[in-house]
């Protein structure tokens, strides 16, 4: 049986946890960075379950597929930034290596609900549509 709305999705769940993580990472760097780094890891991470919800929504499979890849970017740029923090000694590479865990399991999660939302048609439900 599918899922109702995507807020009850594995996939929106551990966006929410990744978004509390970066803050919780974030909330320690130095203050030069917090408009820099910190203030774009934030931003990509934040806009992460946004981007999920807005795949769910989709009624085609590639306009649900382009809302993915625009997550997977979000992902990218959050591991990325992240990268560039442990450069600058900001992060250990614990916590940047934790980051990457995370990233990709959240990203394999998206890969999955996609997947699910499109099993056998091109066009979801109806009933999906539930906000």
């Amino acid at each position: 049986m599918p899922t109702p709305t995507y807020e009850h999705t594995r996939a929106w769940k551990q966006a929410l946890a990744l978004v509390s993580h970066v803050y919780r990472l974030t909330q320690h760097f130095p203050p030069e960075e917090k408009s820099g780094l910190a203030a774009g890891m934030r931003k990509a991470t934040a806009a992460l379950p946004v981007k999920l919800a807005e795949c769910w929504a989709q009624d085609t499979y590639d306009d649900a597929q382009a809302a993915a890849a625009a997550a997977h970017g979000l992902l990218r740029d959050t591991l990325v930034q992240a990268q560039v923090a442990y450069h600058l000694s900001i992060v250990s590479r614990h916590q940047l290596t934790d980051l990457r865990k995370r990233t990709a399991k959240t990203a394999h999660t998206l890969d999955a609900m996609l997947d699910d939302l499109f099993e056998e048609v091109d066009v979801r439900p109806a009933r999906r549509h539930a906000a």
